[in-house]
């Protein structure tokens, strides 16, 4: 039996399963070419109403939903509205103090709910 001085070293092939590479932290795009998401901000005015303050909306104009707590629809209508404006809403007659608000510009929805 011969034994070598040298090592023997064993090669490794680089196949998909043990091949390593750096991991992607970031991802880097231009930010003009993303258009905003649709926002708004909901704030108590009174006791049965509150404002509507858009921030970003991808379309001009916006279809408004407004629910009741138990979810009737209380008010519907679309309005072109330009951006950082706002809207007053004043529901005396209604008891509910919790209202749901659906917003729909282009194509996003958003959802909030405000408690008065």
């Amino acid at each position: 039996m011969l034994i070598g001085q040298g090592t023997v070293k064993a090669i490794e092939e680089k196949t998909a399963l043990n091949f390593a590479r750096p991991e992607e932290s970031t991802l880097n795009y231009n930010s003009k070419l993303v258009a905003k998401p649709l926002d708004y901000e909901l704030s108590a005015v009174g006791d049965h109403s509150f404002k509507v303050k858009f921030i970003n909306q991808p379309s001009d104009y916006l279809d408004i939903k407004i629910y009741d707590v138990i979810g009737n629809l209380i008010l519907k209508e679309s309005v072109k509205q330009a951006k950082d404006s706002e809207l007053e809403y004043q529901f005396d007659e209604i008891k509910s103090k919790i209202f749901v608000i659906k917003v729909k510009s282009g194509k996003e929805n958003l959802t909030k709910k405000i408690n008065l």
